[in-house]
């Protein structure tokens, strides 16, 4: 049996939005008021057909809350800077860094150990 969506329209936009009751409210009121029945998910799939939602659906802006790590798609990348003509190659500025330092900059903490304290002697 088809339902009459289009003739209670109207009062269910009502119900919902300007009487701001929740959903369960204005299957139980229709039920009991006009005796129509439908789902949750008859109305929510009706709601979405008719452009109605009860609370803001703008995009809020993405961050990075601590505690989270940010994926590769939320870094930008920089080219490195070009290497310096005036330095000599046997240099030491012109070198890359030792590799203690690699390791650091791609797992920090990684080359850090802690001094274990004993209880005994």
């Amino acid at each position: 049996m088809t339902k009459q969506w289009d003739k209670y329209r109207e009062i269910i936009i009502a119900e919902y939005k300007d009487h701001n009751k929740p959903l369960h409210e204005v299957r139980k009121f229709m039920v009991v008021r006009y005796g129509f029945r439908a789902s949750t998910r008859a109305y929510r799939s009706r709601f979405d057909k008719w452009g109605i939602h009860k609370y803001s659906r703008r995009q809020r802006p993405r961050s990075v809350s601590p505690g989270t790590r940010a994926s590769a798609s939320d870094c930008t990348m920089r080219a490195s800077p070009q290497p310096n003509s005036d330095v000599d190659e046997g240099s030491s500025q012109g070198a890359s860094p030792p590799d203690a330092t690699r390791i650091e900059l791609l797992n920090p903490g990684a080359g850090i150990t802690t001094p274990r304290v004993g209880l005994g002697k």
